[in-house]
């Protein structure tokens, strides 16, 4: 069985999830004021995929953020310092 990851981030109404797995990644869109159980993906839609643009540089931005705090703790040594 192949991982996946997933990520999402919210603005409003709207919720974009990216879903990872060893291919690529898929995309969903909900309009949570409409659709709170995420039923309905709206990601092939014209309104979907202007949200999606919209919302993928915030995740993306989120992402890098994280990995950076990973690589910082990664490099830490027992005495709590960064290693070089």
């Amino acid at each position: 069985m192949e991982e996946q990851a997933q990520c999402a981030v919210r603005s409003g109404d709207w919720k974009l999830v990216v879903q990872y797995d060893g291919y690529g990644e898929l995309n969903f869109v909900f309009n949570l004021q409409r659709d709170i159980g995420e039923r309905n993906d709206l990601a092939w839609s014209p309104q979907g995929q202007a949200v999606a643009r919209r919302l993928r540089p915030l995740l993306d931005a989120w992402g890098a953020q994280e990995i950076a705090a990973v690589s910082v703790l990664s490099c830490r040594s027992t005495t709590g310092n960064v290693q070089s």
